[in-house]
């Protein structure tokens, strides 16, 4: 397929030039679909390594592999992150957040993204804290503060953000006791529909490390399984809903992109800490090219046979 496909843009010069690639990524998305050619040749530029501007046979093989083929063959993963009951009705709750959002609201939303849309994979991830987790305001004294952190142990409340004396030194933000393995505020709301066949993934179990991501804890030095079970399922990009857009989801979402998959943030099926701080999430994440999107828009964006050139395209993120 990839030599059929080399053959009939590269015509007799044996190379595939900028004009001709352009023409290609037209032809490999919907008749209807935009394809920005400034994008296209973005793409061209990423994989012509010889910086010629022909696209050689290898080269295109490269491109084929690490891009076309995936553009070809979607598969969408669809990740639900920390729909609990602590940070609905509990001890976290965000309607007791500065931006009094209510966690419930995201519950029926996401029901409905599941019951109308089909997705290759499901995920949902918990928090799934030991009691003694370092992210909770009432154990700050357990560990002794970095010379650096403007806030002392003594003078520590919930909010505040210090800097733990670590290899190395750990930022974190302190919140109140939340998702401790085994409670009932760390069960996923039994309102949530869980569909058969997902898989649950458990974050934030060393008492050490935070981890907002559903894939890293927060300094990058321990993994989840989320990666290697995306990657086993052919997933080419992940759709994100779930509490909170501000943290979880927005780390989540930065993570997942990092590692290479097309990205989406389903802004209506996620809650909200605190509206200064989303603001922000907002400006980063569109930065990283992570989309953000509505339900209206889930069938435009994963519902097909061949991915949406916005997500395709994101995920070639240098020349």
């Amino acid at each position: 397929m990839a030599e059929t496909m080399f053959s009939k843009f590269s015509g007799e010069n044996g190379f595939i030039s900028k004009d001709s690639f352009k023409d290609l990524c037209k032809a490999l998305f919907l008749p209807n679909d935009v394809v920005n050619p400034e994008e296209a040749e973005r793409v061209f530029r990423h994989f012509n390594k010889k910086k010629d501007d022909k696209m050689t046979f290898d080269e295109f093989q490269a491109c084929w592999t690490d891009w076309i083929y995936s553009v070809q063959n979607p598969k969408t993963a669809l990740l639900v992150v920390d729909v609990q009951n602590d940070f609905i009705s509990g001890s976290l709750a965000l309607k007791n957040t500065p931006a009094k959002d209510d966690g419930y609201r995201v519950v029926p939303i996401i029901n409905k993204i599941l019951d109308d849309f089909n997705f290759d994979y499901i995920v949902y991830s918990k928090d799934w804290h030991p009691p003694d987790h370092i992210s909770f305001v009432n154990n700050v004294n357990l560990r002794k503060m970095h010379p650096s952190s403007k806030v002392k142990a003594e003078d520590a409340k919930m909010y505040d953000i210090v800097m733990f004396d670590s290899d190395p030194p750990q930022q974190q933000t302190l919140w109140p006791a939340h998702c401790v393995q085994g409670t009932e505020g760390a069960k996923i709301h039994n309102e949530l529909k869980m569909v058969e066949g997902h898989i649950t993934v458990h974050k934030g179990i060393h008492s050490d490390y935070d981890s907002y991501s559903t894939f890293f804890n927060n300094i990058g030095s321990m993994e989840t399984e989320l990666r290697s079970k995306l990657q086993e399922q052919g997933v080419t990009d992940v759709l994100l809903c779930g509490l909170a857009f501000d943290y979880c989801v927005k780390f989540s979402a930065l993570d997942a992109k990092k590692l290479g998959f097309g990205v989406a943030i389903i802004r209506d099926a996620t809650g909200t800490i605190s509206n200064d701080t989303a603001a922000e999430c907002h400006k980063d994440l569109l930065a990283a090219k992570c989309l953000i999107i509505s339900t209206d828009q889930i069938q435009t964006y994963s519902q097909r046979k061949v991915r949406h050139p916005d997500l395709a395209f994101s995920t070639i993120t240098s020349d």
